[in-house]
């Protein structure tokens, strides 16, 4: 475990994270995206929830803006705002299979 906590900081340390893509934001997502959150050199990116709202207030309660926020179903554009290093919530279930 300190090996990869040591490897998780030297991430963070030079502005790099894992970016992690997260179905579902029950009970169950939603707090697996607070706990992520805190985690340095890990970042839930992406949300993907039925309910758009629901994906939204997960990242809320996290902490993060809303001002870092995008809700977006297209690939393309999910694609550029991770670039961003935006989250996104998506009602896509098809993006969170595909490569």
């Amino acid at each position: 475990m300190l090996t990869m906590n040591g490897k998780l900081n030297e991430l963070a340390e030079q502005g790099k994270y894992i970016k992690v893509a997260i179905v579902g934001a029950g009970k169950m997502g939603k707090g697996l995206i607070n706990q992520m959150s805190r985690i340095k050199g890990m970042s839930p990116s992406l949300v993907v929830n039925r309910n758009i709202e629901k994906a939204v207030d997960a990242f809320l309660s996290a902490g993060i803006g809303q001002e870092d926020i995008v809700i977006s179903n297209s690939l393309n554009k999910i694609n550029y705002y991770l670039e961003k290093g935006k989250y996104i919530a998506s009602e896509g279930y098809g993006h969170s299979n595909k490569g």
